[in-house]
């Protein structure tokens, strides 16, 4: 039965008491108050439902996730807090039949952690641990000495570089690429995997070169005389000898990093020569690395979004992007700026074809992704908009507008999709035994 809360609640988010959908709702909740039993309301209005009914649940249990409520010794933590405030999209591929390829376990174990239940006892050390309020197992993996060794319900360890599932995490961000190229292509645009500084920059600088000025990792030593050559680069009468002995003059790098700095992909927009240096990446924000940041964020937009509701007035952190994937991002642009600084003068010096900008493309495990991914979604649905345009026929059995709505719902789906079935697949390997060996070369 509906308590009169739920009613009203109901009500209110589907147009109020006097409202066409709450007229046509009401004789199913009110039956004393209507002599005949009603027909079957329409599927739209049952949808509704659904939607106010989530809203219901949604509003009677975000007190008990309010950050206040995480104290010493408690047995909610900052990761419930995070996971439960986080802006996710995550929700839209149980709409698809696409997950019908993952096994129970990878779909059991996606779901747990989606709905922050307990995880399932697979490992066969499950023991009551101080700070968790259910049986927990822990990784069977050697680990460094600052890693939390249990497989918690918010899977914290399971994205937190464990060894055993390296593998799954490096073909996350493989998928996601794949999925990036695929759309592109799609739209009319021309992508390029993994284009080398020396690709990017059109042989405008000698390969050998390229390969010391933008290292993938730079060393502190390293930093002050690479920003001398740029900075020579960047002159208008270049000095390709003195280029050359501060080239020589630059520290050796440790064998295991030298190699090449590389964006993921390089996508062109043949309509404007536009170039996109794409570089992705995931991240989970109630990881260790990224908690305590992250949930100050959500403190602060919790108490924006209770501050407006008591005011009836705009929240104004609504929008904000996360802060772990702010952040994350910003780090991305401060890693690839060299680059960026060289090719954008020799466009400015007519030598360099094309307009190249940088977009890191973050996305968290429970799917929020980046602005700079979100504009660059939107870039690419556009570039496909002007493909149809241009062709009508190729949106045939659809309309335009039909087909251009259905890309972007496919393109935000494979993004999901890939999340997802990454997420799941870091779940079922975590923990398990790895050996002798460990794998380190995880993005």
């Amino acid at each position: 039965m509906y308590v009169p809360d739920a009613l009203v609640f109901i009500s209110d988010n589907v147009g109020g008491p006097d409202s066409v959908a709450w007229l046509n709702l009401a004789p199913h909740f009110l039956l004393e108050v209507y002599d005949e039993a009603p027909e079957p309301p329409p599927k739209g209005l049952l949808k509704e439902l659904l939607i106010a009914h989530g809203n219901f649940q949604h509003l009677q249990v975000k007190n008990k996730f309010a950050p206040d409520n995480v104290v010493q010794d408690g047995s909610l933590t900052k990761s419930d807090v995070i996971s439960f405030n986080s802006r996710s999209n995550l929700n839209i591929v149980f709409n698809s039949r696409r997950l019908k390829n993952l096994s129970n376990d990878q779909f059991v174990k996606l779901t747990t952690i989606f709905l922050g239940l307990p995880p399932t006892q697979d490992r066969g050390n499950a023991e009551y641990v101080d700070g968790y309020d259910y049986p927990v197992e822990s990784c069977m993996t050697v680990h460094g000495k600052n890693t939390m060794p249990h497989l918690d319900a918010n899977a914290d360890h399971h994205s937190g570089s464990c060894p055993s599932a390296a593998l799954s995490v490096c073909r996350r961000h493989t998928n996601l690429t794949t999925v990036l190229i695929k759309f592109a292509l799609e739209a009319g645009a021309i992508p390029k995997r993994e284009p080398s500084p020396y690709n990017l920059c059109q042989g405008l600088l000698p390969a050998g070169q390229c390969a010391k000025i933008f290292p993938k990792s730079i060393p502190a030593e390293y930093k002050k005389q690479a920003s001398e050559i740029l900075s020579l680069l960047a002159q208008p009468t270049v000095d390709q000898g003195k280029i050359s002995a501060l080239c020589d003059k630059l520290p050796q790098l440790d064998p295991a990093n030298s190699a090449s700095l590389r964006v993921d992909i390089a996508i062109e927009n043949p309509s404007n020569h536009k170039v996109y240096l794409v570089d992705n990446a995931f991240l989970h924000s109630s990881c260790a690395g990224y908690r305590d940041g992250e949930f100050k964020d959500v403190s602060k937009r919790v108490e924006s979004a209770a501050t407006a509701s008591t005011k009836n007035s705009t929240d104004s952190l609504r929008w904000e992007p996360s802060a772990s994937i702010a952040a994350k991002a910003k780090t991305k642009v401060v890693k690839y700026a060299p680059l960026m600084q060289i090719l954008h003068f020799f466009e400015r010096d007519g030598r360099l074809e094309g307009s190249h900008s940088f977009v890191p493309f973050i996305v968290s495990s429970l799917g929020e992704l980046s602005r700079e991914a979100f504009c660059f979604v939107e870039e690419i649905v556009a570039m496909f908009k002007l493909k149809i345009e241009r062709c009508k026929d190729l949106a045939f059995p659809l309309s335009p507008n039909q087909a251009v709505a259905d890309f972007r719902s496919r393109f935000k789906l494979a993004i999901m999709r890939v999340a997802a079935i990454g997420l799941a697949n870091i779940a079922c390997s975590a923990g398990k035994p790895f050996g002798n060996r460990a794998i380190y070369a995880v993005r």
